[in-house]
């Protein structure tokens, strides 16, 4: 199935402790026959965002108060003038200030060692508020 096309009375679990968020937006890349049928998005970027977004909303309807969320993030900083990227930066501000409003704690998590260059990295929060989110 498409995980884009999935809605909260698909989701198997009534309730979970620790949420991770970590699929990623392949397209063709895993597709039968080379040629994705599901959802499409305007961009890669787009995809990555909306499938996130998708992963949040399934998911924080059943974590419980109290769970953990972690999930793999990238941020890249070409300059204030990239106009491809502002909204990109947009929505990352509104993004966390969410998570901090339904998270007691937020913390960014990077290895020294394990895919150091690349610019993903993983956001671990804790202490989720149901009450707030519902």
């Amino acid at each position: 199935g498409d995980l884009f096309e999935l809605g909260i009375s698909d989701l198997v679990a009534s309730e979970v402790h620790v949420l991770i968020c970590d699929a990623q937006y392949l397209r063709n890349n895993i597709s039968w026959d080379e040629k994705y049928r599901g959802v499409r998005c305007r961009s890669k970027q787009h995809g990555v965002w909306a499938l996130l977004l998708k992963q949040f909303w399934l998911g924080l309807s059943r974590l419980q108060t109290g769970g953990l969320l972690i999930f793999r993030f990238g941020w890249r900083d070409p300059g204030p003038e990239d106009l491809a990227t502002i909204w990109y930066k947009k929505m990352t501000l509104r993004l966390f200030t969410l998570l901090c409003d339904l998270f007691e704690e937020v913390r960014e998590v990077k290895s020294d060692y394990f895919n150091a260059l690349q610019s993903s990295f993983y956001v671990c929060c804790s202490n989720f508020s149901a009450e707030r989110f519902r």
